[in-house]
């Protein structure tokens, strides 16, 4: 368990980051299987449009999903709206922005290229762009293709994501919007994700071969493939079945996500798709169409770090990860007003895509797993959340050990839990029956047991395992958060919205004579003063510190979390 829970992160959203024969759909759900079916593929069909439908509604926007097996498709579904203004219905052969699953395909046009010894990719960038300047450190093409080489992500850049990514780029300019800038690291280092690293990963295919990225996608991936409603993506070409973006609004409606110029993201992000056109992909990749096995198992082995210690990333592949003990390559995608996600499992040879047109769509990520399970034949439970009596999960409260002592803290408040395994990750739960909790952002869920002897046990079933943590609680006692008293007219004056520069917007209330912090897509946390102006959280390490004037004004607030400091200002009334 080595996935730790990003109150912040949680929250944000994030730009280009880390995705045959089917029948389309309505805007209530469309589903598709063969009339010769087994009983097990119809049952999997049923509850694969059960969890689509759990995932997206059917009035907002949606999204489209499919599952493979062994290359044939068991099922693919489509829900949702496609054009809020038209009210178009989602349909499984709808075209959507990739966002960063195009990192896959520039990793494997790499590849062929190396296979034709048009690229050795153990060499230093400079042989295929001379004149990029890396500050006399070697910087190979492998290490652009890992996200090792230090090279400076172009998104990141302050205030970049704001204004300038609407502007139309050459390839050359794009790439002097970071080519100046020094690097992050000592190349191999660490592993730091990179846009950067994949726009000279075009510029390199281009070299190369002698022929635009574009060109080269769609001459030697979509057209072998058949992957017909595949292409780069542009802004001034009739794309059939191109499917609108949007973000959700402060006011909980729908507006269409802000411009953004498909010159900027490039070989990083600029690919667009249909997810029956990624199973075509899928099958084609791993059933050896496009490149040797040589060099599928270079794509998907971890990057290897200066220090010896292996990264989670191949080529354009995260594969550190497991699912219920299986090996797992998987990767995602945020775009303005898309949200993507793909995975693939050797040992099963199951594929699976999610395609959203919601850009905070958090229900992407773990609808993959649920329906990978669900071709695995090893599904999850099913997420309906319930109510408990609050003082019925408050007495599960507790620090739990297993046989080897590694500990398992769980905290309650107002009907859920938190859990944290090892101090290594904490997550938190809602309750999905008596004793049952389902981590809130995933599919990993716990159950308490009472023994005969009345001993409260708990088991965590995480999504990567197969088998569950077991501990047992003991009477070690809860370290608990300190509560300084405040003056109610003091905790008043802090009340309201306030704005992170970083883009996160919180809200400060009023919960049954307790301050409680609101943020999107985290759950609601009291708060606990330390101090008249600094307030912690009692399920994660977050702190508050509210900023006040001379003359007594509350002008903003500082979080604080994992070592970082971000500052934010007081919205007006």
């Amino acid at each position: 368990m080595n996935r730790k829970h990003q109150y912040v992160v949680s929250g944000l959203l994030s730009v280009m980051v880390l995705c045959a024969g089917c029948a389309g759909g309505s805007a209530e759900t469309a589903a598709s299987g063969s009339d010769t079916d087994t009983g097990q593929v119809s049952g999997l069909a049923a509850q694969a449009q059960a969890a689509l439908e759990r995932a997206f509604p059917a009035d907002g926007p949606g999204g489209t999903a499919i599952i493979a097996r062994e290359g044939e498709v068991l099922w693919s579904g489509a829900r949702g709206i496609a054009d809020l203004e038209h009210g178009v219905a989602m349909e499984t052969d709808m075209v959507f922005r990739l966002a960063s699953l195009t990192k896959q395909f520039t990793g494997v046009a790499v590849l062929m290229l190396a296979e034709r010894g048009k690229i050795d990719v153990d060499a230093p960038l400079q042989r295929y762009l001379p004149d990029y300047d890396t500050g006399g450190r070697t910087v190979t093409v492998a290490q652009l293709l890992d996200h090792t080489g230090g090279i400076p992500s172009y998104t990141s850049i302050p205030g970049y994501m704001d204004t300038k990514v609407r502007q139309d780029l050459s390839v050359e300019e794009l790439i002097d919007s970071f080519r100046d800038l020094p690097l992050d690291f000592e190349p191999g280092e660490r592993f730091s994700y990179s846009n950067s690293g994949y726009v000279l990963l075009g510029a390199i295919i281009e070299a190369a071969s002698g022929r635009t990225y574009e060109e080269f996608i769609e001459q030697e991936i979509f057209a072998p493939l058949g992957m017909e409603d595949s292409r780069y993506g542009r802004q001034d070409e009739l794309v059939q079945g191109r499917v609108r973006g949007y973000v959700q609004d402060r006011d909980n409606g729908f507006r269409p996500a802000q411009f953004l110029s498909m010159t900027q993201p490039y070989a990083a992000g600029s690919l667009l798709s249909s997810v029956e056109d990624l199973a075509l992909w899928g099958r084609g990749l791993f059933g050896g169409e496009l490149v040797e096995p040589d060099s599928i198992e270079r794509m998907v082995r971890p990057a290897t770090l200066n220090d010896g210690s292996p990264s989670n990333y191949g080529f354009g592949w995260g594969v550190g990860g497991k699912l219920r003990g299986r090996t797992v390559y998987s990767h995602g995608g945020g775009i303005f007003g898309f949200s993507t996600r793909e995975l693939y499992i050797p040992e099963d040879e199951v594929f699976v895509a999610v395609l959203s047109n919601h850009g905070d769509g958090g229900q992407v990520g773990p609808l993959t797993t649920e329906l990978a399970a669900l071709a695995m034949d090893l599904p999850f439970p099913v997420r309906e959340v319930v109510e408990l009596p609050h003082d019925e999960v408050d007495g599960l409260r507790g620090i739990y050990r297993t046989d080897d002592e590694t500990p398992v803290r769980v905290l309650s408040s107002r009907g859920r839990i938190q859990v944290t395994v090892d101090e290594d990750r904490a997550f938190v739960a809602d309750p999905i029956g008596p004793r049952r909790f389902m981590d809130e952002d995933g599919l990993t869920y716990v159950e308490f047991e009472a023994s005969d002897d009345g001993a409260m046990g708990v088991r965590v079933f995480d999504e990567e395992a197969l088998e569950p943590l077991e501990a047992g609680r003991t009477d070690e006692a809860l370290i608990e958060r300190p509560d300084v008293e405040v003056p109610r007219q003091v905790l008043e004056s802090y009340h309201g919205k306030y704005r992170l520069d970083l883009g996160l917007d919180l809200e400060f209330v009023d919960r049954e004579g307790r301050m409680t912090l609101l943020a999107p897509g985290n759950p609601e946390l009291p708060l606990f003063a330390e101090s008249p102006e600094r307030f912690v959280t009692e399920w994660l390490d977050v702190a508050l510190e509210f900023q006040v004037a001379a003359d007594g004004s509350v002008t903003g607030v500082v979080l604080e979390q994992e070592g970082g400091r971000y500052p934010g200002k007081r919205l007006p009334e």
